[in-house]
């Protein structure tokens, strides 16, 4: 019997073990795989925590990492390095006209361009946005640094096509330079950015090397978006005035209203400092309905008793149109100034013709409505199309300055432009006038209306009233 037992014993024992053997081979393999699936998991989720999601270029925190490395670098080896911070120009038009797959698409060919303007043992990152960071290693001097830098413009200089159209992009560049004095790597970005600011405030797609004295400019200029809440309260803007006058016979015909800033300790703030500042601030909706009325109260005046009255052209920023009740608040000054509405021209961008907004399209037929003029301001800086100067009830448009600068050299462009607003019969304004070769030559290609330096540079309303009493 226990023989008989034994045999049974040794008989199962016999059949399992080959399958316990298989199902441990099997077990184990299928730890090692879920170990590896763990392990590549992780080195995945590594590499996003340090890597941006749509370009896969080096994210902010490993940029700061290699940042740290290369400052440690320079003390142990004294070698030297630049960080660049560069921003694209007028990005946010691509977004607006495009939409965000395009913009998209543009920042990975611009990663893409970035990387191949710099040595492999460079780095290049995005911090978000349309704002890139380069690394330079092993920099020798400032000249060294210059050409790389038109090396990195040059990359970028070449078309892009996306979304089906070719895009002309430039991109403004910070630079700060590694030093001896103790410097760290959020110290270094932060001047890199202040410097591309100034590049970008003063021509786009420019380079600027970071100074010292940009620092303080750029705490002032915090300043200045603090004190500018307090200048609309406290009545410290001005407008002037510049005329606009028919180029066939140089008679004034109108004018735009400009906004100036009158700081009490600063003096007179340029707008090209601070209408940045009020659109980041939100108060520029509020400053542009201000001028309106202003200019309404002036215009009144400088209109009673004239044979041919005055057009007054006011700027509208692109956000008043995210309010349902702009018509009504352009209604109700109007109303309440007593001025005629054929007599307002209110300027718009581009930016607003591309955005593909429909509250905008349906104000702007109720601003045609009322008999309020409504004009492209700088046109041919942004990517419009024929479609949507046909789609949207427009007036005229206003020919950017730095076409008319080029007139001599391009005449072909303005003449297009003139061309093309009588197809769509709309009347045609020639800004930044200077000289009187300028005016003769917009002249003779049937411009018009000019306004400029040459004519007049912006007065206050008392000048004004003098000019228009000598005219």
């Amino acid at each position: 019997m226990q023989q008989a037992m034994n045999d049974q014993v040794a008989e199962i024992q016999a059949v399992d073990t080959p399958k316990t053997e298989e199902a441990n081979r099997l077990l184990e393999t299928k730890v090692q795989e879920r170990t590896y699936d763990l392990e590549s998991l992780n080195r995945q989720l590594q590499h996003d925590a340090m890597h941006d999601a749509l370009t896969g270029l080096p994210n902010r925190a490993l940029l700061m990492d290699r940042l740290e490395q290369a400052i440690e670098r320079q003390r142990s080896a004294s070698t030297s390095f630049a960080v660049l911070f560069l921003d694209v120009d007028r990005f946010k038009l691509v977004n607006d006209s495009l939409g965000h797959a395009a913009g998209d698409e543009l920042l990975l060919a611009i990663a893409a361009r970035l990387q191949a303007s710099v040595a492999p043992v460079n780095t290049v990152g995005r911090l978000g946005g349309d704002e890139f960071t380069l690394l330079l290693e092993d920099v020798q001097s400032r000249e060294e640094v210059i050409q790389r830098v038109k090396m990195v413009l040059h990359h970028l200089a070449v078309p892009f096509s996306v979304a089906g159209q070719e895009l002309r992009i430039t991109a403004s560049i910070g630079i700060a330079l590694s030093s001896d004095e103790p410097t760290g790597a959020d110290e270094l970005l932060r001047d890199a950015d202040i410097a591309m600011y100034q590049a970008k405030t003063q021509h786009k797609g420019g380079h600027r090397f970071f100074e010292p004295t940009m620092y303080e400019r750029r705490v002032t200029l915090l300043n200045l978006q603090r004190d500018l809440r307090q200048a609309v309260e406290q009545s410290q803007l001005r407008v002037y005035y510049q005329p606009i006058l028919r180029l066939s016979d140089q008679v004034v015909m109108g004018v735009e209203a400009l906004v100036r800033w009158q700081h009490p300790e600063h003096g007179m703030i340029s707008p090209a400092e601070f209408i940045p500042l009020a659109e980041e601030s939100g108060l520029i909706c509020e400053i542009d309905l201000w001028v309106l009325r202003e200019g309404c109260r002036q215009l009144r005046g400088w209109n009673a008793g004239r044979a041919t009255p005055l057009t007054l052209s006011v700027n509208l920023s692109a956000q008043h149109f995210d309010q349902p009740d702009i018509v009504e608040q352009v209604k109700w000054i109007l109303a309440e100034e007593e001025t005629e509405t054929q007599r307002i021209h209110l300027e718009i961008t581009e930016s607003l013709l591309m955005a593909d907004n429909i509250q905008a399209l349906e104000a702007l037929r109720a601003f045609r409505a009322l008999g309020v003029k409504v004009v492209v301001d700088d046109f041919g800086t942004g990517y419009s199309s024929l479609s949507y100067l046909q789609r949207f009830p427009l007036d005229g448009l206003k020919i950017d300055r730095s076409f008319v600068t080029m007139a001599a050299e391009q005449p072909e462009v303005i003449q297009t432009i003139v061309t093309l607003g009588r197809t769509l019969n709309m009347h045609v304004v020639a800004e930044g006038l200077e000289e009187d070769a300028q005016i003769r030559q917009l002249r003779e290609m049937e411009c018009d209306f000019g306004q400029g330096y040459g004519f007049a540079r912006p007065l206050p309303p008392q000048e004004l009233s003098e000019f228009l009493r000598e005219c």
